[in-house]
């Protein structure tokens, strides 16, 4: 449940923000999608290719000021004859950023806690929690090769159906990533997707990116 007297801080679209991520993409089972994915019985009809994404970003710079962010993305849809990006499940750990989400973009941002912690110059590690509830947590080393990353090369376009809107949006982003490994990986049980089952394709960090959240248009 969203609290709506909580105060916060308008900042309409569009946004540009920059920081720090992790990109893990995946091949999900259709059973795990349906039973842990997250998905809304109105799109659970409509996957239609199960390779998907979880991203976790600190954001160092945006309209809202600085915060952690993680997100699953379940796959493709095809949604009223088109093809498009879900987010089915996000935290966040700012309130404005929670608020201003769900607004601009129909985005179903959720309050938690988060740390980011170096443990040396290429490992990293990462914990999100909710008050005293564990969501995720993970470590993450890097590795030497790297390459140039965008959306150029990868679009994606997103579809979130909230609060009786269908909300269209097309993210631009670009920054160089280097491939990491995943050392250690755990999700809260029904908080988060057990992603630790599925088929890990790839990880890749990318240090210092660069990303555009455009106003959303509406079916």
């Amino acid at each position: 449940m969203i609290e709506s007297t909580i105060p916060y801080h308008i900042c309409p679209a569009p946004w540009q923000l920059k920081g720090e991520g992790y990109l893990m993409l995946y091949r999900f089972s259709e059973d795990f999608l349906m039973k842990e994915g997250f998905i809304s019985e109105e799109l659970k009809g409509a996957v239609w290719l199960n390779i998907g994404l979880v991203m976790l970003v600190n954001y160092q710079d945006s309209p809202v000021g600085p915060y952690g962010e993680l997100l699953f993305i379940p796959g493709m849809f095809r949604y009223k004859g088109k093809y498009y990006w879900h987010i089915s499940k996000i935290y966040v750990s700012s309130w404005d950023s929670v608020m201003n989400g769900r607004e601009n973009w129909g985005i179903p941002k959720e309050l938690a806690e988060f740390e980011f912690k170096h443990l040396d110059q290429a490992t990293q590690s990462i914990k999100v929690m909710q008050k005293d509830q564990f969501i995720f947590s993970g470590v993450f080393k890097d590795k030497r090769w790297s390459m140039p990353l965008s959306t150029a090369l990868f679009p994606f376009q997103f579809i979130q159906p909230l609060d009786n809107k269908q909300f269209l949006t097309h993210p631009k982003g670009s920054g160089k990533a280097f491939f990491s490994k995943l050392q250690r990986l755990e999700t809260g049980q029904d908080l988060f997707p057990s992603i630790g089952t599925q088929t890990r394709i790839f990880c890749m960090h990318i240090p210092d990116f660069k990303l555009a959240f455009p106003t959303p248009q509406f079916l």
